[in-house]
Parts: structure tokens; sequence; C-alpha cells
């Protein structure tokens, strides 16, 4: 089985990011952002496009949650919660949601402001202060890709480890694309080794596509882009104006394109056979085994 190259990245680098992430969340304005999602979705990408992404992952969530059965009064641990929005989900259904990050100034502010629907703790998920057999129920969306290789595995071992016996792990992570900076994917088959090396076993996996059409409009991003290289001032400042009215071209282009994917974001999730389609995230149900 062909692997992905993974780049290499130091602890103290892994920690810096997480730490410039959590700056630039609390520098938002959360009357616009509620959810945070301009920072722990697509950076930098306006707000309505991160919300098609949000709404239709959450679709997948949901659909891989039904599988749990009935989560109400289910002790449920959320992994690099950010702001909140997977914990908020999940106690909304009647779970007892925990919610655990090593972002302190993200978890004040929840304890603040969603204190009494979650309980919220600064920790990593590689070190969890949890007894063993703890949850019924772990969810990790987009978080554990983030994490080194080596810490990867670590924090699967814990998850397991806190979770009960026949307790389930529900992930949504990249899977089946090129690493990238800061972001550790893997093929499906291997995270499905990692956790069962973990006694975590599939119960079931589903590939997340959103719309060919966001592809489509993406690759006119990289039309736009300078093909070479400028040295002087005067071209330096050409190319920057220039790029300026790209992106605004770009994202004109866009908004059109997004509001016509709902209606095909709907088809990927209900209609279309997995068989057919190519996805760069995918969900995965685990159960933890009992006597093992």
């Amino acid at each position: 089985m062909k692997k992905i190259k993974q780049e290499k990245l130091s602890i103290s680098d892994y920690f810096h990011y997480w730490k410039s992430l959590h700056k630039k969340y609390n520098l938002l304005d959360r009357e616009i952002d509620k959810k945070g999602l301009t920072v722990v979705g697509h950076e930098g990408c306006p707000l309505w496009y991160n919300k098609f992404f949000d709404h239709f992952t959450n679709l997948y969530f949901q659909k891989m949650l039904l599988l749990f059965g009935d989560i109400k009064g289910k002790k449920v641990l959320d992994i690099g919660c950010g702001g909140g929005r997977w914990s908020e989900r999940l106690a909304d259904k009647g779970a007892e949601v925990v919610g655990i990050d090593i972002g302190r100034e993200i978890i004040e502010r929840n304890k603040e402001v969603l204190g009494n629907k979650c309980s919220y703790m600064v920790m990593s998920a590689d070190d969890l202060d949890f007894p063993d057999e703890t949850f019924d129920l772990a969810v990790s969306v987009t978080v554990i890709q983030h994490m080194p290789c080596d810490v990867q595995e670590k924090a699967i071992r814990e998850i397991s480890r806190v979770v009960k016996s026949q307790g389930k792990v529900l992930i949504i992570e990249r899977v089946g694309h090129k690493a990238l900076p800061y972001t550790f994917p893997h093929l499906e088959e291997e995270w499905i080794e990692m956790f069962r090396k973990n006694n975590l076993f599939l119960m079931a996996k589903r590939k997340n596509v959103f719309s060919p059409l966001i592809d489509l409009g993406r690759g006119l991003k990289d039309l736009l882009q300078p093909k070479r290289k400028f040295n002087t001032e005067p071209e330096k400042a050409m190319i920057k104006t220039k790029m300026v009215f790209a992106e605004k071209v770009y994202w004109t282009f866009m908004r059109p394109l997004v509001l016509i994917s709902y209606p095909l974001g709907y088809l990927c999730v209900y209609l279309i056979p997995q068989k057919f389609v190519k996805a760069k995230h995918g969900s995965f149900l685990f159960e933890k085994k009992s006597g093992k």
C-alpha cells in the first residue's frame, strides 16, 4: 500500500501553529462569525464559503451519528473542540459533552459563553486526564489530521483508553490527499489500521464529497496566479495590484458557484453511490471491542 509522504514537523512548531490559530480565533468579530469558521475552516476565505463546507460536513457527521443511536444522556468527548460548534450540536441532542482543546483562551471563552451546555477543559489529545473507559463516544472533526504522525499515534491510543468497551469513536479527517503544511492526512486504509491497532474497529466509513463545481472554481484561482517571478519594485507593485484584482474576480465568480453547489451537495450526500466519488475527506465510525 503506497503511503502519503509526510512533512517533518517538530513539536514546538506544532504548538506554535495552534497558538497562532487560537490568537486569530480570539481576534474574530464573534457577532459576525459566531462559530469561528473563517479560522477553523478555510482560513482567509469568506464566511459564506466556509458556511457551505460546515453545512455539509455537519450532514455527514449527523449521518454517522445516526449509526451510534440515541445520544441522549451519553458521555461524549469532543477532541480539539475549538469554539465549541460540535460540542453544542451534540449537547443539543442531549449528550453530556466535555470539550477539550490546548487553547486556554478559547476554553475560557467557551466556559463563559457556552458553559451551561457543555464542560470545557484545557487538555491535549495525546495526554488525556480522564480515567479509563469514561466516555460512550469520542469525536474528532478535522483535528487529528493536524497532529504530527507520532502525536497522532499517541492521541489514538489515549482516545481508545478513555472510551468505554463497545463505545464509539467518530472522526472526520483528510484522506487520500497530499500532505500540506501542518496537515498530515492518511489513506483510508491507513486511518483504519491506525485505529485497529488500538482496539478500535471500523463500523462504517463514508467519503465526504461536497460538489465538483467547487473544485472547478478552485482551478480558476490557479489560472489567475502570476506565472513568473518579479524582481523590481515597480513589477512587484504591479503584480500586487493584479493579485488584488484577481482575488476579487475569483470570489465574484465563486459566490454563485457555491449557491448552485448546495443542491449538488445534497445529491452527493444522499443519492450518488460512494463508489463513483473521489473525496479529500472521509467520515469513520469505530467501535472499541470489549475483553481485549
